[in-house]
């Protein structure tokens, strides 16, 4: 029987790491450099058009935001350069969607993408928007691991993991964990209360109706 061999990532090969592993977080990073430059930064080595960005541009649902940058894809994005231009946290958030869709598309390894509170400055319609982009993301080749506290983002995931003081208390499919009636569950419901038809609050009192 062949002995296991366990390494640590410190061991890998950078260049193959890099190559098989993305991320997409919360605390992503806004570089001051072209709108153009900010995707193609996902695979900086990989010769590129603009015109070869436009599939990532339209997947990240950023059209209309590139449409309205005066120089497009080639539109400065930092503040601090004269003629330059700032965006919102939302918008920043489509541009690296489009990064990390660039730099999956372009992969010619199997790879895993590492999803990390990606809608943290999004409202709810562009909150699901971008979960559904997201899960477009996975393939027979590529993985894409989700951590998220908004429930609604991993119900269609095809293995959920809910971790409880550093160990996983339950995992499973969306519809085994609502069955099963414990910790997901329980979440799960305590978000979608938030969410449903609220009762109308009953009228004050008015001076008239305490004196009669």
């Amino acid at each position: 029987m062949p002995r296991q061999v366990w390494g640590t990532v410190t061991q890998l090969n950078r260049f193959k790491l890099f190559e098989r592993v993305g991320q997409l977080t919360q605390d992503f990073q806004r570089w001051p450099m072209t709108a153009s430059v900010n995707i193609r930064i996902g695979r900086p080595y990989r010769p590129s058009t603009d015109e070869e960005l436009n599939s990532s541009v339209r997947f990240a649902g950023a059209v209309s935001l590139l449409d309205k940058l005066p120089e497009g894809l080639n539109t400065l994005l930092a503040r601090m350069f004269r003629g330059a231009t700032e965006l919102s946290g939302g918008e920043w958030q489509k541009v690296v969607l489009a990064r990390s869709h660039w730099r999956t598309e372009t992969s010619t390894a199997d790879s895993l993408l590492i999803v990390d509170e990606p809608t943290s400055a999004l409202d709810p319609e562009a909150e699901i928007r971008t979960f559904d982009r997201i899960r477009e993301l996975a393939a027979p080749h590529r993985a894409v691991v989700l951590v998220t506290h908004r429930m609604s983002g991993v119900r269609w995931a095809d293995q959920i993991y809910v971790p409880n003081n550093g160990h996983v208390a339950e995992h499973g499919t969306h519809d085994v964990l609502i069955e099963a009636n414990k910790q997901y569950a329980s979440m799960f419901r305590a978000q979608a209360a938030q969410y449903a038809p609220v009762l109308p609050r009953p009228a004050r009192p008015t001076a008239a109706s305490e004196s009669a």
